[in-house]
């Protein structure tokens, strides 16, 4: 799953000088310790936190809501749907239509 998400890494560490950090560890909401797939950083604090499932895996908000505090923006994909939260309001997005030769084209902007 890291294949999809390397793209977001990558603009986000050239475009927008954020520093992507791998299985970063904090302490949840839940109060325990979990580590988010990426967490991007400025000035060494989370601006984006990213949670990559597989893809025959069903995703939801609860996925990444866990690891975000105020502020902080999440994405949780299985590669083909994509929710993004911020301040708990969150989108899904489907960038698969359901048929394996037609996959949709959208083009999805990351803006810290």
């Amino acid at each position: 799953m890291y294949r999809v998400i390397a793209p977001i890494v990558d603009f986000a560490n050239t475009a927008i000088n954020l520093e992507p950090y791998f299985e970063f560890n904090q302490t949840s909401a839940h109060r325990t310790s979990q580590s988010v797939d990426i967490a991007l950083l400025d000035n060494e604090k989370p601006v984006v936190m990213i949670e990559a499932k597989r893809a025959n895996k069903n995703i939801a908000p609860e996925h990444i809501e866990k690891y975000l505090e105020d502020g902080v923006r999440g994405i949780v994909t299985n590669g083909f749907d994509w929710v993004l939260c911020h301040n708990n309001f969150h989108i899904v997005h489907s960038i698969w239509n359901g048929d394996m030769n037609q996959l949709l084209n959208h083009r999805i902007v990351l803006v810290a």
